[in-house]
């Protein structure tokens, strides 16, 4: 993995306990990583959720939904939150996407946004942010998927 920039910062949050994000952190070499999040309680998400993100899915673990084996109430009593990213410029949000589970995307298995692309949009934003004008969050509906 390429070394990030000392002025970027790159959060991981996941629906399991502190003890296991950190886990994941090192079997999967997320040394780029500011920190990795364990809320397990879904606090955070649901915070990013009402703030940014109306669309971050938490997956009801206790629903036919949930069709994953390791999608268990033992494993996730409080949900699992499906995959997202949000970018900053500054303070301001500059890109926020996130996975709405359905069949044609396997319940949230399938379908990521190209990393060229959204650092596309973040470059394109900061350069904005750098000529004093201003932009609105994009939602990442348009961006291609891999």
């Amino acid at each position: 993995m390429t070394k990030l920039s000392s002025r970027v910062k790159l959060y991981g949050i996941c629906s399991e306990d502190q003890s296991d994000a950190n886990k994941a952190c090192a079997d999967w070499n997320l040394s780029n990583y500011s920190s990795i999040i364990g809320d397990d309680k879904n606090v955070l998400v649901r915070y990013i959720r009402d703030t940014y993100l109306p669309k971050l899915h938490i997956t009801d673990c206790s629903k036919d939904g949930a069709r994953s084996p390791e999608l268990t109430l033992k494993n996730f009593p409080n949900g699992a939150v499906q995959p997202a990213v949000l970018f900053f410029v500054g303070t301001k949000p500059a890109l926020g996407w996130a996975c709405v589970p359905t069949a044609a995307n396997l319940q949230g298995s399938l379908g990521r946004p190209d990393p060229a692309a959204v650092w596309g949009v973040v470059k394109g934003c900061k350069a904005m942010d750098d000529e004093g004008k201003t932009f609105e969050m994009d939602g990442g509906e348009d961006l291609p998927q891999t």
